[in-house]
């Protein structure tokens, strides 16, 4: 009865089920260690499980293996589709304080104040199907102002420019945040030149 429910999310889904989400319905984690002794499921990563050993989506198993990060710069760009560049390496932020050394090489992490990690959180999909939570436009635009030394020139430059000639621009949204970030000068400068 339990392996079928288990069976039939993943099937509802993506493929994927993640160990988190058997832990909110209160259904013991064993049962997956079963499903994939039995070839039923395939672990793809820590706490992810597929129903095909060849169903893997980085960018959900990033998130579900650490739900504290959240994507951003280049790589929120391209889940945006504002970009057709796949970065080398998701880059992602986090709080300070948080330990994201298992990520490894697997990842590119930022740091912000805690205060400010979850400001423009979006969910988005994936080309795989997935959900996963990045930042929206507004908040990458201030981030690649914040840190326009450590961004890619052209990065910069393509995105300000497409993001100032968007009709999808919120003017008020950006400078809510740069206030916020405490960047409302650097914004408001940059902008300017662009607008």
């Amino acid at each position: 009865m339990i392996r079928q429910q288990i069976l039939e999310l993943a099937r509802q889904g993506t493929g994927l089920i993640t160990s988190a989400q058997l832990k909110q319905m209160g259904i013991p984690s064993v049962y997956l260690t079963r499903l994939v002794r039995e070839k039923l499921l395939h672990r793809v990563a820590r706490g992810v499980y597929a129903l095909s050993p060849h169903a893997q989506d980085p960018w959900f198993t990033l998130q579900a293996n650490s739900p504290v990060c959240i994507f951003s710069y280049a790589s929120a760009l391209y889940l945006h589709h504002a970009t057709d560049i796949i970065p080398a390496r998701p880059e992602v932020t986090v709080y300070s304080g948080y330990n994201a050394s298992h990520l490894g090489d697997a990842a590119r992490v930022h740091y912000v104040k805690r205060s400010i990690h979850p400001l423009g959180e979006v969910t988005v999909t994936t080309q795989f199907g997935n959900p996963v939570r990045c930042y929206d436009m507004e908040r990458i635009v201030c981030d690649l102002i914040a840190n326009r030394r450590k961004v890619d020139a052209e990065l910069f430059v393509t995105t300000l420019q497409r993001y100032a000639q968007s009709p999808a621009m919120n003017s008020h949204k950006l400078m809510q945040y740069a206030g916020i970030m405490g960047i409302s000068s650097k914004v408001q400068q940059t902008m300017e030149i662009l607008v």
